[in-house]
């Protein structure tokens, strides 16, 4: 899965600088660096329908046609195996595509699906790039009272390469470069989306171990990502 990850600096998504946009973000008070982002928070995401522009979306979709804006299961996650045959992702994938920027994200060290008791949790990035991207699919809910809108997003996971499988059993799909083009490209077709969805190659990842503290939503500040003595 993917419960927690980290964003910093100003990124480069879609072969541009996005400079502007986040300052755009920060005039409305949003600050765009995060070393702790989780579910139910409200995020930057890159969506199919407006590529050029950083949109604030909450973690954890609410499929458009939910009777409640509280969903009976959290879907801050979607199997990449499923998206053509499970609700809610079957009635919005492949269309509404979106990328979730990124710079690094963590994962709990777990035997039999449980954490294991004493073990810190470890900050994955990747080793050539600064920035990269979650592929992701959105939606909006609206409120049936007063018709306003409540986009929502999810990180697609899929089976965990030779590094994450000693901590889980999923990962999130990781794209960079090119295959971000082609994932939010409207002509891309359904075979050039799905080869993308992918373990991310393991040569190319670091990883290393981290404070407890990132377990605690309310902690964020740059002492998450320094690494620990285990």
């Amino acid at each position: 899965m993917c419960g927690r990850f980290g964003r910093l600096g100003e990124g480069n998504w879609l072969g541009q600088e996005w400079t502007e946009s986040i300052e755009n973000l920060s005039v409305q008070g949003y600050v765009f660096d995060t070393y702790n982002a989780a579910p139910k928070q409200i995020q930057p995401i890159i969506t199919l329908t407006k590529p050029k522009e950083l949109q604030l979306f909450l973690w954890g979709l609410i499929p458009h046609d939910s009777p409640t804006q509280q969903p009976k299961y959290p879907y801050f996650n979607a199997k990449a195996e499923n998206l053509h045959t499970i609700y809610p992702w079957k009635t919005i994938f492949p269309r509404q595509r979106c990328l979730v920027p990124a710079s690094f994200f963590y994962e709990w060290p777990k035997r039999n699906g449980k954490p294991e008791p004493g073990k810190p949790p470890f900050l994955f990035k990747l080793k050539d790039r600064k920035f990269f991207s979650f592929a992701g699919l959105w939606d909006a809910w609206k409120d049936p009272e007063n018709g306003h809108y409540f986009p929502s997003f999810t990180i697609i996971t899929t089976e965990p390469n030779a590094m994450l499988e000693q901590y889980h059993h999923r990962m999130p799909v990781i794209l960079t470069g090119q295959e971000e083009e082609v994932w939010m490209n409207p002509k891309s077709t359904l075979e050039e989306i799905e080869y993308l969805l992918k373990p991310y190659n393991p040569d190319n990842m670091e990883n290393y171990p981290v404070s407890p503290l990132v377990g605690n939503t309310r902690n964020n500040d740059p002492s998450l990502i320094q690494k620990i003595s285990w």
